[in-house]
């Protein structure tokens, strides 16, 4: 797995400012917190095409931000959800939701100059 944030791509976003850019990653983690429980209840359901669209939002969102790791483990959900494969969305969600968790206690404490 890759690490959590893409720091060289936000350094390159965001210089040295890192107020904002921790206030956009905290809107991030929070986007990505109720795309992810839309997804889980998507997946719970079995409404293949609800999780896809929502995991795609996820995807776009977090590659943008340089959330490197949720939009990777996004996109394993949504290949196996694609496919109906339920056996192999449940770990793979599991893992999407502790990234999350992750992202979220990195923000604030971001330094760019090492990036």
């Amino acid at each position: 797995m890759s690490t959590i944030l893409d720091l060289r791509q936000l350094k390159e976003i965001f210089g040295s400012d890192t107020v904002t850019l921790n206030g956009l990653l905290a809107e991030v983690a929070d986007d990505a917190d109720h795309l992810v429980l839309q997804i889980e209840g998507a997946c719970a359901r079995e409404a293949w095409s609800e999780a896809c669209v929502a995991l795609h939002e996820l995807i776009g969102m977090c590659a943008a931000a340089g959330c490197v790791e949720l939009a990777e483990l996004g996109t394993t959900v949504q290949a196996a959800a694609a496919e109906g494969r339920d056996a192999d969305i449940s770990p793979s969600l599991a893992l999407l939701v502790a990234a999350g968790q992750r992202l979220h206690t990195h923000i604030g404490g971001l330094s760019l100059e090492t990036a």
